[in-house]
């Protein structure tokens, strides 16, 4: 699921909290408050200027296959739910009757990012029509995320982005895995990954998604990281 920056703000031990200043650099041995806004979500509108999807494939034999021209599938998976809306009647399965306007289609065939098959949350086929108002469908990935992960780097000062560390070349990473989603709103400790000879300080992150963005399947977090700029020896 493509994941968006929302805001990033990098601040010294007691720093003015009422300033927008930013601290990348710093001393040794001095605290570093890291703060990132993320967000997570996917979704797209058949309107498209390479061609509108098509619901009921006729390319294919049967009439549950999604047809997208731009290849927007790309970032959707065999086992993914969807939610399809439509502004005018719900959608057009024909199995709800001519409407549909609700989550529980599961992607049971994915050929190429161009098509895919569907079925109902108990596994049988789902039937798609043809719908004029099929322009205002929308798709949005139903994938509340189970896990987080953070990569970072302590790059000598102007030098290129890095995230492994210059002691032993170990990913400089933190990560958490909880299947028991939505964590809500309390804080989780990630874990250091690997080797750990270039950690000092932690890492947390908070479910800050409210229930209006949980409805649209959008996922909030807030990312805090405590660091502390230390030094190393490097023979040349």
């Amino acid at each position: 699921m493509p994941g968006y920056l929302v805001s990033y703000e990098a601040r010294e031990e007691e720093a003015d909290l009422s300033t927008s200043v930013d601290y990348l650099k710093g001393n040794l041995f001095q605290k570093i408050t890291v703060e990132i806004k993320v967000r997570f979500e996917t979704w797209f509108n058949c309107a498209s200027p390479d061609g509108e999807v098509t619901f009921a494939d006729n390319t294919m034999l049967t009439p549950d296959w999604i047809y997208d021209p731009s290849g927007r599938f790309i970032d959707f998976a065999v086992g993914d739910e969807l939610s399809i809306t439509n502004a005018e009647d719900g959608g057009n399965d024909s199995d709800q009757g001519g409407g549909l306007n609700r989550s529980g289609l599961i992607i049971s065939e994915k050929i190429s990012d161009y098509r895919i098959r569907c079925v109902d949350e108990d596994g049988d086929s789902v039937s798609f029509t043809a719908n004029p108002d099929d322009i205002e469908a929308v798709f949005k990935l139903v994938q509340y995320p189970t896990g987080i992960s953070l990569d970072y780097g302590l790059p000598e000062n102007d030098g290129a982005t890095v995230f492994t560390s210059p002691i032993d070349g170990e990913l400089m990473r933190f990560s958490f895995g909880e299947s028991s989603a939505p964590w809500g709103s309390t804080s989780q400790t990630l874990i250091p990954q690997g080797k750990e000879s270039w950690h000092l300080g932690d890492c947390t992150v908070v479910d800050t998604t409210t229930s209006t963005q949980l409805e649209g399947f959008q996922y909030n977090y807030t990312i805090t990281q405590v660091l502390f700029i230390h030094p190393f020896y490097l023979t040349h």
